[in-house]
């Protein structure tokens, strides 16, 4: 499984935040699915993992387990963003990451998915 990549923004903010939802390939967690947040300015490398989701008998759920940060406010999001719960959500866009045709860099904020193209790429084909 390829990693999941979305971005969820607040519609009545404008802020936004990028997730990542990949299955580990090697170590102790083989096979868990773990849930990162982009903490860093690289789209691919500059992520934090912070939950599993965990099959239950209802389905899924996601798991916290970063306790260092405040991630617990992330989960009811990511729940209905990933589908695993339902919840009364009016201002959120859910995004998922595509790459800039231009350049094939992963795209992570609404505007730029929403184009298909990334800051600098726009810059440089004039595209503003």
């Amino acid at each position: 499984m390829q990693p999941q990549t979305i971005t969820i923004k607040n519609t009545k903010t404008n802020a936004h935040r990028t997730f990542r939802v990949k299955v580990v390939a090697k170590g102790s967690l083989t096979g868990s699915t773990i849930v990162e947040l982009m903490t860093g300015p690289d789209n691919e490398l500059s992520y934090t993992g912070f939950a599993f989701i965990q099959p239950t008998q209802d389905g899924e759920r996601l798991k916290i387990w970063h306790s260092k940060a405040n991630f617990a406010k992330y989960q009811q999001i990511l729940e209905h963003a990933l589908g695993l719960k339902k919840h009364a959500f009016e201002s959120l866009e859910v995004h998922a990451s595509k790459n800039c045709r231009h350049c094939n860099r992963k795209l992570t904020t609404p505007e730029s998915i929403a184009k298909g193209v990334g800051p600098e790429c726009e810059k440089i084909h004039g595209l503003h």
